[in-house]
């Protein structure tokens, strides 16, 4: 794969994963805002928005999710890897830098238990959903690439 589409592919990837976490986000202040901004850096603002620096740190967290995306989902390191240990590992990463985000930036209260039980389900949910659609498009593109080489072939063999 050559930079200029590697570098493509990461602008991608990293606008994705801004504007769904940003929107995601956003509801969610919508919807809980006013009860948790006592408890949460995420909610100060109540249900008015998101503050400059929330968004700013979405931003961040995008930037390193888009960077982890594209590794994993490009052949340059993990080309002998199967595609499930790459989505297993891709999944482990991101929870673990999303959760380093929560507990840096005090997203949600660290002794809630009631919170960290909402981040696990939301996580899981949502990631779920992402991951749901990142493999469903591996394997309409790996089915499209094989009726091509099938095509291919019988064209090869035609003009034998």
């Amino acid at each position: 794969m050559d930079e200029k589409k590697l570098g493509s592919i990461l602008f991608i990837n990293i606008v994705s994963a801004f504007a769904s976490a940003t929107v995601v986000i956003a509801v969610t202040v919508r919807i809980f805002g006013d009860w948790a901004m006592e408890y949460s850096g995420l909610f100060r603002l109540g249900s008015e928005g998101l503050a400059f620096e929330t968004i700013v740190q979405i931003f961040v967290l995008s930037v390193a999710f888009g960077i982890l995306l594209t590794l994993f989902t490009s052949e340059i390191f993990f080309n002998k890897v199967r595609l499930l240990w790459r989505v297993a590992i891709l999944v482990f990463l991101s929870y673990v830098m999303c959760t380093a985000f929560v507990v840096i930036f005090r997203w949600i209260p660290i002794n809630s238990w009631e919170a960290w039980a909402s981040y696990l389900v939301g996580f899981t949910i949502f990631y779920g959903m992402g991951t749901a659609l990142m493999v469903i498009e591996t394997v309409r593109e790996d089915k499209r690439y094989e009726k091509l080489l099938s095509d291919y072939k019988k064209k090869e063999a035609g003009n034998d």
